[in-house]
């Protein structure tokens, strides 16, 4: 019987460690680690982005393959690169403007996908507009229009659950019950 594992370890080529030197650090990027059986969850632990890299690392020596020495560095430069823009970018900007700046950044910070809708369609479209930037390519009003219809979509179902949370657990949640 072959396990998952052989099968995990035999899908990794040895000279192939391209994963080990590319981490995406977008906005919307969650890093975990996660045990399913029988598609449920039983255990989840969130990461930091430190923490993940590290532990792809670790799983690359496991697993006998060679970590390449600059694999921390070259995860590192994007981000310093991106620093130092954010950095001459606060510098620059009339203080009148810091305000939206930060109601941007607490967007990002707090954007948990479809149960925040709102933090996750302006997220959505910071990263959408960072891209275009990047890759010469700027954002559409279809492109928009997308998003918007995602942002209705996963606004009704927020507000649907919260009626549900509401009503099944109002210990929880401070509702009365009535």
């Amino acid at each position: 019987m072959t396990t998952r594992n052989e099968t995990i370890e035999n899908e990794t080529p040895e000279n192939e460690t391209d994963w080990l030197t590319d981490t995406p650090d977008e906005a919307n990027v969650e890093y975990w680690l996660s045990m399913v059986v029988d598609s449920t969850h039983l255990q989840d632990i969130d990461l930091t982005r430190e923490e993940f890299i590290e532990l792809k690392k670790a799983i690359a020596r496991i697993r006998g393959l060679e970590v390449p020495e600059d694999a921390e560095k070259s995860e590192n430069k994007s981000n310093e690169g991106a620093r130092a823009k954010l950095l001459k970018i606060i510098d620059d900007l009339d203080p009148k403007d810091y305000e939206r700046l930060a109601a941007l950044g607490d967007a990002i910070m707090n954007n948990r996908g479809s149960i925040t809708p709102a933090e996750d369609f302006i997220d959505s479209i910071a990263l959408r507009y960072a891209q275009g930037l990047r890759e010469g390519n700027g954002i559409t009003p279809a492109t928009i229009q997308n998003y918007l219809e995602e942002f209705r979509d996963d606004f009704e179902m927020a507000v649907q659950a919260t009626r549900r949370m509401r009503r099944n657990y109002p210990e929880l949640v401070g509702a009365k019950k009535g």
